[in-house]
Formats: structure tokens, C-alpha cells, sequence
């Protein structure tokens, strides 16, 4: 993202170790029907 939109956007990385989700994220994900609370799929890489 930071490569073809680095001029709009700045991309992070989420990380790769559990710990506490941000409640404001959780809520904005959830209004557009992502579950947070659902354990990852194995193998989306």
C-alpha cells in the first residue's frame, strides 16, 4: 500500500501476536461485518 499509495495513505502493519483489540476498531469493523470474534482461518496467507 505504501508503495502505490504512499502519496494518500500510510499503511502499518496489524502484527502477528494477539493482544487487545481497540474497542473503537472492533465497533467500526463490526458496521461493516467484520467478526472480531472469530479465530483466524489457518493458511490465509
Amino acid at each position: 500500500m505504501n508503495a502505490r499509495c504512499g502519496d494518500r495513505y500510510r499503511a502499518f502493519s496489524a502484527g502477528t501476536e494477539s493482544g487487545i483489540l481497540n474497542p473503537y476498531a472492533v465497533r467500526a469493523m463490526a458496521e461493516i461485518g467484520i467478526d472480531t470474534g472469530k479465530p483466524p482461518r489457518q493458511g490465509s496467507r
